[in-house]
């Protein structure tokens, strides 16, 4: 029973690939000299070892696993009660069991997900269509399907209309801030290296028109000796020849790695459909909490689809943190080859013009002239203080209005990845949140947006919400929304203690 826990997370991890790896294997055998590699190293096991080919010592391991719960009900069945080892048996097979059926609840939500991105589903259009006109009829409210970012003003506006709670999760709300921050540097970075190729070729064409105009000028000066006149030529020679040499093997090996950059791109947009229709699902999760609330029963399509949220979410929280280490590796694989390709370019260019510029045996041996370690230069501006590590691992709001500066009289808010995150608690419906400038004459803490002073006494509807009496003094940290849609997120002093939360913009002034 000691090594269960290690047995679940192997297998998990296992029958979490498995298909993925059937799939590769396939691809594979589609090669004919992998085919006849495989089938030569099969044959020579012959005799040695009774194991089986490469696919059935993939599938065996799923099998067996589930397999295990039914050994041990066997054996523990044939066991007298008094036998010394009844009661570990009894212990085993319990947690074999619980170990069995996480393991199919993994298998039960990767299918789910595989549904929404696999080749199975319907057309891409088809569902759009059908999920927004079943979204208008469950709901009453429009939701943009293109969007993956949750839409917190239409679910507060959801739940005083139809009186159920609302499931806000600022765990999958960080992650989802970073998908979509990680998902634009990775679009920036191919916009930046295409602006970069046609800068390359502008420069050939402006640096052809400059030579031209170089040799016309010696060409017309009466002063100029044999020497500058064959220097001008011998220049314009060498920036004509860069197409034909520098351009084509700068041409050759962006080539060769756009195809990566391509695939990083696309990388995204299998979770970018999965946390799109969570946001779909997780209206129906919070209809039928509302509706059990109530102690009504919801119908089945109902139950299902909020239970299809649940593993979705669950799925989401698990993979995209592993998403992201692995996206932030691919990334600077690409730019780092990408330096190179640089390098190589610019030394090609040098060496294009030491061969026609400068004669004799020094020509190629100018120190100034040579390949930079670009490589390490990139590292090192990589991992400085404020550099790109920094900003791509960067979640949450940057904002200094918006983030409170850390100390002890500052709201204790969750840090996930180094970031530190605040609460939402309503948005735009374009996506972007609004502050609202607070006008107030009393004068906030040091840390502070403003202090303000309340109104009306108000009750809270939740445990994130803070609650408080005519009068009372609060310091605002975070603003969110305007006019009458406003929260804000403030700290207070209650009998001796302070107590953080959000409260309604509407009840202070």
């Amino acid at each position: 029973m000691a090594q269960m826990r290690q047995l679940e997370e192997t297998y998990c991890e296992y029958v979490k690939r498995h298909e993925s790896s059937v799939l590769k294997l396939q691809e594979m055998e589609a090669n004919k000299e992998v085919k006849d590699f495989l089938k030569k190293c099969h044959e020579q096991v012959q005799g040695k070892t009774k194991s089986w080919d490469v696919f059935s010592l993939l599938v065996k391991p799923v099998q067996r696993v589930l397999k295990y719960p039914l050994l041990l009900d066997l054996i523990l069945s044939l066991t007298p009660p008094a036998h010394p080892d009844y009661r570990e048996l009894q212990g085993a097979a319990r947690e074999i069991q619980e170990v069995a059926d996480r393991i199919n609840e993994i298998k039960r939500r990767k299918d789910i997900v595989e549904k929404i991105v696999g080749d199975r589903k319907r057309t891409d259009v088809n569902v759009c269509v059908q999920a927004t006109a079943s979204t208008r009829r469950s709901h009453g409210a429009r939701k943009n399907s293109n969007s993956i970012l949750p839409c917190k003003r239409q679910y507060l506006r959801l739940k005083f209309l139809n009186n159920f709670s609302v499931q806000i999760d600022i765990f999958y709300d960080a992650l989802c801030q970073r998908f979509t921050e990680q998902q634009e540097t990775a679009r920036q970075l191919e916009r930046d290296i295409q602006l970069w190729i046609d800068d390359v070729r502008n420069y050939f064409e402006i640096a052809k028109i400059f030579a031209k105009t170089i040799e016309d000028l010696y060409d017309t000066w009466p002063g100029a000796n044999t020497t500058s006149l064959q220097r001008a030529a011998d220049f314009r020679k060498c920036v004509n020849g860069f197409t034909d040499s520098c351009g084509l093997d700068l041409e050759k090996r962006v080539n060769n790695i756009y195809p990566t950059i391509v695939a990083f791109l696309n990388v995204f947009k299998n979770p970018a459909q999965v946390m799109r229709k969570r946001e779909k699902k997780l209206l129906d999760y919070d209809r039928v909490r509302g509706i059990k609330a109530r102690g009504d029963i919801p119908d089945k399509a109902l139950q299902e689809s909020a239970d299809a949220y649940v593993s979705i979410n669950t799925q989401l929280a698990e993979e995209l943190p592993k998403f992201f280490n692995l996206t932030i590796t691919y990334f600077d694989y690409i730019v780092q080859e990408f330096s190179v390709i640089q390098a190589k370019f610019y030394q090609q260019m040098v060496e294009d013009l030491q061969l026609h510029m400068y004669k004799g045996i020094s020509a190629l041996a100018a120190s100034e002239m040579r390949m930079a370690n670009v490589v390490e230069g990139y590292w090192e501006a990589v991992d400085r203080p404020g550099g790109l590590e920094s900003e791509i691992r960067t979640i949450g709001l940057l904002n200094k209005r918006m983030v409170p500066r850390s100390g002890a009289s500052s709201p204790n808010l969750s840090e996930i990845g180094g970031a530190t995150l605040t609460r939402r608690r309503s948005q735009r419906d374009d996506g972007h949140s609004t502050t609202t400038a607070g006008a107030t004459n009393h004068t906030a803490s040091d840390d502070s947006l403003f202090r303000c002073v309340a109104l009306y006494t108000y009750h809270t509807t939740s445990d994130e919400e803070l609650a408080f009496k005519k009068d009372t003094v609060i310091d605002v940290w975070y603003c969110e929304g305007e006019d009458k849609d406003a929260w804000w997120y403030g700290k207070m002093v209650d009998e001796g203690n302070e107590v953080c939360g959000w409260f309604p913009a509407s009840y202070w002034k």
